[in-house]
């Protein structure tokens, strides 16, 4: 089955039930800032001290994110990264959420999340599970929303690890 048959078949699967608005959710900018708020916020509450570090780190994560996947990815080296949507490809894909037109590759929802979510693990790896299961929900809202294909999901949790990786060592770094 090629990338696009899979997005496809993803998009029409609970198509016009709760399923498209569950992944309207999920994939909604509004709610992954309240979550990647409260997060921050529970940490602060939890340690005050060292809480701030881990935020920090994981808005570094995320500054990351932006500086290297939408600003030197989608917008430097748009030519050679660019690759259309899949509802922009296949007409039969109906968009769930807004109608973006960069490119599909990799996901910023998956390698921003993923980033904050790895330095949370990094810190406390007892919230595997929970991240897992909300990256894999995300990753599965992209692909039903009609916005990417597998291998940009599965490339956003790469990208992400990296960006994450990377802000850990600088944090831990300059601040330790």
């Amino acid at each position: 089955m090629s990338q696009i048959e899979l997005v496809e078949k993803m998009n029409k699967f609970g198509q016009n039930t709760w399923i498209d608005k569950l992944s309207l959710i999920i994939s909604s900018s509004v709610f992954l800032v309240s979550i990647f708020l409260t997060i921050n916020i529970l940490i602060i509450m939890r340690e005050p001290i060292i809480g701030w570090s881990i935020c920090l780190t994981m808005v570094l994560a995320v500054i990351i994110h932006f500086l290297i996947n939408d600003f030197l990815i989608k917008r430097v080296l748009r030519k050679v990264f660019f690759k259309p949507r899949p509802f922009v490809v296949n007409e039969k894909i109906k968009t769930i959420g807004a109608r973006h037109n960069d490119s599909t590759f990799p996901s910023g929802h998956m390698s921003s999340i993923s980033a904050a979510l790895i330095v949370l693990f990094y810190y406390y790896p007892q919230t595997w599970p929970i991240s897992v299961v909300f990256l894999i929900l995300l990753g599965l809202s992209r692909l039903h929303n009609g916005m990417h294909y597998l291998l940009d999901v599965i490339s956003g949790v790469f990208f992400g690890l990296g960006y994450a990786y990377l802000a850990i060592i600088v944090f831990e770094r300059i601040f330790t």
